[in-house]
């Protein structure tokens, strides 16, 4: 997930020949005209292809070839310059997918231990007064 004003992507036309697949993070157009980067879930039997956001739990389908810009090959975080042919990027993204499945329980836990947290945080503060 980027985070507006810290992390940077680093983006490349899409080569004649390359296929799309699994894992790519892609640049491409909706069709009301919103520019969206998401990572390829599936490149279907049709040509088109089902993307998923980082930190997003529905999937995206029917992104045809025709709107696809460009593919994320780099992106610098906190200052750091990666790359996506990096080992460790290839198996974070690869689990990230694998995770998939799994994220909506992951957001209700760390929104259940933020409130959980604030509330002792709260009463913490409330003794010590």
């Amino acid at each position: 997930m980027f985070v507006p004003g810290r992390d940077w992507a680093v983006l490349e036309p899409i080569e004649p020949g390359y296929r799309v697949g699994r894992g790519d993070v892609i640049l491409f157009r909706r069709r009301g005209g919103i520019l969206v980067m998401h990572r390829v879930l599936s490149a279907r039997p049709d040509g088109t292809f089902w993307f998923v956001g980082d930190n997003l739990p529905d999937i995206e389908r029917g992104v045809g070839a025709d709107q696809l810009i460009g593919i994320l090959t780099g992106f610098t975080r906190k200052g750091r310059e990666h790359r996506v042919d990096e080992w460790t990027y290839r198996i974070a993204s690869a689990a990230w997918l694998l995770l998939r499945p799994l994220r909506p329980l992951g957001h209700q836990i760390m929104s259940l231990a933020r409130r959980l947290l604030r509330r002792e945080g709260l009463a913490s503060r409330q003794a010590r007064q």
